[in-house]
């Protein structure tokens, strides 16, 4: 007859090491993110893409800018602006090609990152 398998042993183990996957993939994929955004932003000065950066905790990662001209180079602007100049300035979609291009690198570094401490669960090495 075989013994018995307790599920339960080493949860607390096991837990703590899916929130570190889970914080180690926020960060990477934050940086993945961050970095192909940088790298799509147009440059005129280069103050919008120097501002690109990250955050990662609590379970969430965030990639921002604090630039406040930046949705109106995202997503372009016609109109006057508060000088009564006539614009019309087309979009340059940096931020959304970005995190498009971030979506499979980003379900890889999951993926990975998961399933490590998965097969540790299981008995396996990391």
């Amino acid at each position: 007859m075989n013994d018995p398998v307790d599920f339960f042993d080493g949860t607390d183990h096991a837990g703590r090491e899916i929130r570190y996957s889970v914080q180690r993939a926020l960060r990477k994929a934050a940086i993945t993110m961050g970095l192909n955004v940088f790298t799509r932003a147009p440059v005129d000065t280069g103050r919008l893409k120097g501002s690109i950066t990250h955050s990662v905790g609590n379970g969430e990662a965030e990639v921002f800018t604090n630039v406040e001209y930046a949705p109106r180079v995202e997503y372009g602007f016609k109109g006057q602006d508060s000088l009564g100049r006539a614009i019309n300035q087309k979009p340059q979609p940096f931020f959304r090609n970005g995190a498009k291009a971030s979506e499979g690198p980003i379900g890889e570094i999951f993926t990975k990152e998961l399933g490590r401490p998965i097969k540790v669960a299981l008995g396996g090495k990391k």
